[in-house]
This record gives C-alpha cells, structure tokens and sequence, in this order.
C-alpha cells in the first residue's frame, strides 16, 4: 500500500509499472493536497500493452487515434522527462483516477463493514453476559450510555455511496483539468493582453494565423536557411508530440481534453524552450491545429476517411468555380499584378492629363500675346495717321 499525495502524469510509451514496484522510471508530481488518497497498485498495471509504436504489433496501422486518446507515449523524451518530472510508472491520469475512485469506494466499504463487526462483536458479548452467570442472574451491566444500534447496510445504500464519491471524484477531476490546463481555447481573432502576460512574452495578435499574421516571422525565424531549419523541426517535434500524445486528430482541437493539451504543451516547451516565449502556448496551439488540419484534409483528399457532412456545400462550390482560375497564392499573384497594371494606367492618365492642359495653358498665353500685339500694332498705325493728317494741314 502506497500513500499518493499528489497526481503523477505517467508517459512511457506502452509501459504500465506499478508506483510501488520501481523499475528505472521517475514521476512527475502536480501538488494537489485535496488528492490524498491511499492506493492499492492492481496486478494489472505489471502488464505489457501493445501501442502504436510497438515493434511487435502485426498491423500497427489499423489502431486509430481514438483508442489512445487519454495517453501520452513519448518514449523519446523520456528520460529528460525523468531528470525534470521525476516520473515514476507510466500510468495515465485516466488510470490513477480510475484506480483512486475504486480505492476510496473499497475504503468506504471497509470502513462499513469494520464498524458493522465491532458492533456485532458488542451485541455478542451483551448475550453472553445476559445468559451466563449462577441460576440464570444476570449481573448487572456497568452504568454508561445506552449501546447504540448496529446499522443496516444494505446495497442501496452503498450504491448511493458509490455515486456520490463518484460525483465528489468528478468534481476533483474537473478542478485539477482547470489548474493543469491553460487557456487557449479562444477563438480566433481573439487576442491576448497584457494584463495576464509574463513580462517578455508574446502576445497572441488578433486574427487568425496564416491569414492575418506568421508564426514564422514572429518566432524570429523567417529569414536564414539556419533559421528556416530551426522552424522546420519545431514543426516535426509538434507533429511528433501529437502522435505520441494520442490526440485525437479526427476531430477538432477544440474537442480535444485539457489533460491531453496540457501533457503536449508540457513537453513541447520542455524541449523547444523558444516556445516559452508564447503566452498561454498559442504558438504551440497553432502550430497543431495547422498539423491537424493538414493531416484531415490529406486523408479526404485520398478517401481514406468519409467526409463529415458539415463539408458537403465545399464541394458544390469547388464545382461551381471555374477550373482555369488561379487560386491561392496564384490568385493573390494575380490580384497584385492587377492593381499594379491599374494604378500604371491612372498615372499615365493623370499624366495625359496634366500635359493637355499645360499645352492648352501654353496656347491660349500664346494667342493672348498675339491678340494684344496686334492690338497694340493698330493702335500705333493709328497714330501715324493722325500725325501724316496734321503736317499736311500745316503746310
């Protein structure tokens, strides 16, 4: 018997060892003091399970993200995991929980039935002493409080034991996924603020990332083939971290569990610590939701999974749409190379523009000072005139 007075995160890849029997592995404790409960390690987790990654398996393929969906294998990191975390055994939150819920209900149980023995062991000892003694005297009894009477426990009322330690370790469960969880459940476009940030992190910036803003270019790693390496096996460790982790990439992130979220954004700022820089793990967030929906759309694209019907209206549209359109990256091309050609002919426009009427400016100041000369040549013809009229009249 082991006292647990914390919740252990066991992530060893297929391998169930029991906490009490130690074989080279560490645990990693999460200090939650309304937890404490006594353990009882079942035969059962000395067993070998067969996972995804198990070289053994005959056809590893056909197992499906869904039956690993509440456990974290990540066998490759496990040994830093257990310098760090000191993790011991590899069980899953799933099963500690499991395993204290049936643990307290066996206590209760116990608990029950000791106190329904030592009250049956008083009623014994009161019949003894009411029929022994000489000619059937019965001694009297010491003065003290009346005996009180033996409970009935019968299996309704341990059933509804049973569903009320089960709903109390509900609750339990739910507020130790709110403290293990971080909150990067928002929906896009919304963005973090500085009020809740740690000094030197990066806000989420609104808007949605590949449309709005880069997680390359804020990461610092957009320029440089070094640089670009560097992404690229951020990515492959993420993608990796998914795989291992058991999420569930058949369905939205969002429907993904606070546990399971928690696990993966753990490990990956153990071993990207840039991804520390990231408020509440949105680069990591991002980074797998973008895995995730590649991944689907692949796997549609080669009709290995049946499209959910919610995606039915996509494909009228892509029939719709004209094939020899660009699209993409091509189309945004095209946008550019319209607006550019556009704003090349207003400017030739207004150029046009402008140099008609500079000429027309010009012609009409060449026909004023043409009209005024001529106006002043008839003027000093006039004057010649009246002075030839003037000496004849002299004469």
């Amino acid at each position: 018997m082991v006292q647990e007075t914390d919740v252990y995160w066991r992530a060893r890849g297929g391998r169930d060892t029991c906490c009490a029997h130690k074989q080279n592995s560490t645990q990693q404790k999460f200090e939650i003091p309304s937890l404490t409960r006594t353990t009882i390690c079942p035969p059962a987790t000395h067993t070998r399970r067969n996972t995804l990654n198990d070289a053994n398996k005959e056809n590893p393929t056909v197992l499906t993200t869904a039956a690993k969906s509440s456990a974290v294998n990540i066998d490759a990191f496990a040994e830093q995991l257990e310098k760090k975390y000191n993790i011991e055994g590899n069980n899953t939150l799933d099963i500690i929980y499991a395993r204290q819920e049936n643990e307290a209900q066996h206590a209760t149980i116990e608990a029950q039935a000791s106190e329904l023995q030592a009250l049956m062991r008083k009623v014994e000892s009161l019949q003894a002493a009411l029929g022994g003694g000489d000619g059937g005297k019965v001694a009297a009894p010491a003065p003290g409080p009346a005996p009180a009477a033996a409970p009935v426990i019968d299996e309704e009322e341990g059933n509804a034991a049973a569903d009320q330690l089960a709903r109390e370790n509900a609750e339990l469960r739910k507020q130790l996924a709110d403290a293990l969880a971080t909150p990067a459940h928002r929906a896009d476009g919304d963005s973090d603020t500085a009020d809740t940030a740690a000094p030197g992190s990066i806000l989420r910036p609104a808007g949605s990332a590949g449309k709005d803003f880069g997680i390359q270019a804020l990461m610092g790693l957009g320029h440089g083939q070094r640089n670009r390496d560097k992404y690229k096996s951020i990515q492959r460790g993420v993608k990796d971290f998914v795989i291992r982790g058991g999420v569930n990439w058949e369905k939205p992130w969002a429907e993904t569990s606070s546990e399971t979220k928690s696990k993966v954004y753990a490990v990956a700022r153990e071993l990207h610590p840039i991804l520390r820089r990231f408020h509440n793990d949105w680069a990591t967030e991002e980074l797998i939701k973008q895995y995730i929906k590649n991944r689907r759309n692949n796997v549609y694209r080669n009709k290995w999974l049946q499209v959910p019907a919610k995606y039915a209206y996509l494909k009228a549209n892509a029939a719709k749409r004209d094939p020899s359109a660009p699209r993409g990256r091509q189309n945004k091309l095209a946008k550019v190379a319209t607006a550019k050609k556009t704003k090349a002919v207003k400017e030739r426009s207004a150029k046009s523009k402008s140099v008609k009427a500079s000429t027309s400016g010009s012609k009409a100041l060449s026909s004023a000072s043409q009209s005024k000369q001529k106006v002043y040549s008839d003027v000093e013809e006039g004057s010649n005139d009246e002075m030839s009229i003037d000496g004849s009249d002299s004469e």
